[in-house]
């Protein structure tokens, strides 16, 4: 938004942008944007990054436990939250997701302003008139003005409206106008699409938490609400045995028509034992959902490749350093539809 304003804001991602040249730009700019990671600044210090990030404006888009194999427990994981408001000074701003729990209750302890941005009424901007425009994007409405969104799911929403807030207190008197988002793209691997033809499409989503794997879902079957809903899932720092993603996932592949998972990626031993892939299908299969386990990430593509019928929409979830995957996809998908697919990471 800032960019499209003509603000040339400096910046610092922790991901690639399908709009942006680079990961950052620091040019000495009035405004800067960084991405918040709370992950470990390092091997010799573990406080998280955006500890010494000195915000002005802060976002909080949404809070789920995260990275259980640094922060044990949801309160652990919410006190870097509380310390990162704790350095707002009094003039400045915490624009937060007004219909997220969490959220809200960080935002309670500020002793700055704080703005809740949502779709509940409480809200304090309201964001209404939501409309799906298949897969060409999103509609919706803030402070009366309507403004399209080129990317898919309510998540996007949120994001965007926030963003706009966001834009407004970093520079009064901006009045971004409904088509401030026209040329947006998703970030690499989110909601990215690899393959798109009349019968199938790729899409790969990088987001392993399964608060994002809901947000993904939900996303994609508004957009092809007639595809068949494939999922290809490398469950990710996943708590272990009893950890959030294998209470949670079952919810949140809940509408999805089948799907095929590999073992997991944990860069730690859980003390009460891993993740369980067996525990897993057998959840699923309770909720009437289609589902299979593959031996490890080599048998992943045939496996996939088998469950594709005509009216088919694939969500690649795997780990981001499997370029052998989606090298494989792209060439076995040129050769089913004769359209070149994009290769991933």
């Amino acid at each position: 938004a800032l960019q499209q304003l003509g603000k040339n804001p400096d910046y610092f991602l922790g991901g690639a942008s399908n709009n942006l040249p680079s990961l950052a730009r620091l040019t000495r700019s009035k405004w800067c944007v960084l991405e918040g990671d709370e992950y470990l600044s390092g091997f010799c210090n573990r406080n998280p990054k955006f500890i010494y990030y000195n915000p002005r404006v802060v976002v909080l888009t949404s809070l789920q436990h995260d990275h259980p194999e640094v922060y044990p427990t949801l309160e652990t994981y919410l006190s870097l939250f509380r310390d990162l408001i704790q350095l707002l000074p009094p003039d400045g701003v915490l624009i937060y997701a007004g219909d997220d729990e969490l959220c809200a209750k960080i935002a309670a302890g500020a002793k700055c302003r704080t703005i809740g941005v949502g779709m509940h009424r409480k809200a304090e901007r309201r964001i209404t008139s939501i409309r799906r425009a298949g897969a060409s994007g999103m509609r919706f409405k803030l402070n009366g003005t309507e403004f399209h969104l080129p990317v898919i799911g309510e998540m996007n929403v949120r994001n965007a409206a926030m963003a706009l807030v966001a834009t407004e207190q970093a520079a009064p008197g901006s009045a971004p106008a409904g088509d401030i988002f026209k040329d947006y793209l998703p970030m690499e691997g989110r909601q990215e699409v690899l393959l798109s033809t009349q019968n199938f499409v790729h899409v790969r989503d990088d987001g392993y938490h399964p608060g994002a794997i809901a947000a993904c879902v939900e996303a994609v079957r508004s957009a092809y609400p007639r595809h068949k809903l494939l999922y290809a899932l490398q469950p990710r720092y996943t708590g272990g045995k009893y950890g959030l993603t294998q209470k949670e996932l079952p919810a949140a592949l809940q509408s999805v028509d089948e799907v095929v998972i590999t073992p997991p990626m944990d860069i730690v031993k859980f003390p009460d034992g891993p993740f369980s892939s067996r525990s897993l299908l057998t959840a699923l299969r309770k909720k009437g959902i289609a589902c299979q386990a593959t031996k490890d990430m080599k048998t992943l593509p045939n496996a996939v490749l088998s469950k594709i019928v005509k009216k088919t929409v694939l969500v690649s979830c795997v780990a981001m350093r499997n370029e052998a995957y989606f090298a494989t996809m792209a060439e076995r998908l040129e050769a089913m539809f004769g359209v070149p697919s994009e290769k991933g990471p």
